[in-house]
């Protein structure tokens, strides 16, 4: 069976009447982190915000870029995020480049090494092979509580939900409202290991995980945990089945069970051998551009 979203089937969503009154008074930070690479090429930047208009009242959701300066037409680049955020009525609140932080690079390699001694410490191999890990996770995890520290210091403004997303690299397909969204919300939300979403509060304690991996570290015996082992196959089938200790995925997400006592898992897993059956109460698609 193709897939196709909601979107592209022309079905509207239909929110309750309580969530199309509270949905235009929440207030959004939308921290997006990441290579432009198929960003603007692709679309993937302008399709994304796209879906995401889609739950949101764009009006309420304020902005925060971090990313790599481009070395040629970076002015034009920037007026092209301008101008499709403006289209579609999000708020640019700061755009950022990891050039211009001398030390981000090197405080990032500091905690992408810490984690590679962990690894090797639990018995994990390079790249490529059984238990490998990938040398650039907690780079990247860091870099994402790097723009977290960068909106805490620069926001004017409280915000009922914080969103971390990768929109310039990732596909993101919204398949259904989300009519759970509301005032004082507890949970945690994720999708994967690329999109989450969460009160302030909530967010900060994700950003403790992000700041040092190696601080919070999963080890292989993880799949020894039996509650643990259920949740995680019924939201990602392939990496349990092949225990991929050291992903971002499983590191991630044992987190999130350990840290917050409500969270939801929003991804529809394509990778399930009975895929169907996953579209009628998951909230979104998400996939590698």
């Amino acid at each position: 069976m193709e897939y196709k979203s909601w979107l592209s089937l022309g079905i509207p969503c239909q929110p309750t009447q309580d969530h199309k009154s509270h949905k235009n008074e929440l207030k959004y930070a939308l921290l997006i982190f990441g290579q432009i690479r198929c960003g603007i090429s692709g679309n993937y930047f302008e399709t994304n915000l796209l879906e995401l208009s889609k739950v949101v009242n764009t009006s309420n959701v304020d902005v925060y870029i971090l990313t790599d300066r481009e070395p040629i037409l970076w002015n034009e680049i920037v007026k092209y995020f301008e101008d499709i955020l403006t289209k579609y009525k999000y708020n640019l609140k700061f755009i950022m480049c990891t050039n211009d932080h001398v030390n981000l690079n090197d405080l990032d390699m500091q905690r992408q090494q810490a984690y590679d001694a962990k690894v090797l410490e639990d018995g994990g191999r390079p790249v490529n092979e059984v238990d490998s890990y990938n040398n650039f996770v907690a780079r990247l995890y860091y870099r994402r509580y790097y723009l977290h520290q960068l909106f805490k210091n620069n926001k004017t403004a409280n915000y009922d939900y914080v969103i971390w997303g990768r929109f310039f690299d990732m596909d993101y397909r919204i398949l259904k409202d989300f009519d759970f969204l509301k005032k004082n919300d507890t949970q945690m939300y994720f999708a994967g290991d690329s999109f989450f979403m969460g009160s302030e509060e909530n967010m900060n304690k994700l950003a403790k995980f992000a700041e040092n991996m190696a601080d919070n570290f999963t080890c292989k015996s993880i799949w020894m945990d039996e509650n643990f082992c259920t949740y995680f196959k019924s939201i990602d089938c392939c990496l349990a089945y092949v225990k991929s200790t050291y992903c971002s995925e499983v590191q991630t997400i044992n987190y999130i069970m350990r840290t917050f006592p409500e969270f939801k898992n929003l991804r529809y897993d394509y990778n399930d051998w009975f895929p169907e059956l996953g579209k009628d109460y998951m909230w979104a698609k998400i996939k590698r551009a």
